[in-house]
């Protein structure tokens, strides 16, 4: 698939996802609704968070890099750094559904994500060398 094909499905993609959460926020009761109903808000946040990070950190990394490097390495980086992204606002959401979320624990998830990420650039790194 080329790039402009993956740019183009991911940004339909990611409009679907929008169209999706803002259906559940408008149509879902959350203090009424089964598990289903918070599976489905957290499930459309997370594909819509994915695919704006995911389109967002691609066009920095393509403004910023340029021609250094191949395009297939900054989508893959740009999806995974979204996906973390993603991940950590979803956790950060459903704990203060909660009422669990402190500063403390944001700082926690927020070096538990980028140890993760330092660790796959790092081994991405070792492979280019």
């Amino acid at each position: 698939m080329g790039l402009r094909s993956y740019l183009f499905l991911m940004t339909i993609a990611t409009l679907i996802a929008w169209g999706a959460w803002f259906f559940v926020i408008m149509t879902i009761d959350p203090s009424a609704s089964p598990v289903s109903g918070l599976i489905a808000f957290y499930l459309t946040s997370f594909l819509s968070l994915l695919g704006i990070f995911t389109l967002l950190g691609f066009v920095v990394r393509w403004l910023w890099y340029r021609s250094r490097r191949p395009h297939r390495y900054k989508v893959s980086i740009a999806f995974r750094q979204g996906l973390w992204w993603s991940l950590a606002l979803n956790i950060a959401l459903a704990l203060q559904s909660q009422n669990l979320l402190s500063w403390w624990l944001i700082l926690l998830i927020m070096v538990l994500f980028i140890s993760v990420e330092v660790t796959f650039l790092m081994l991405s790194q070792r492979k280019l060398n």
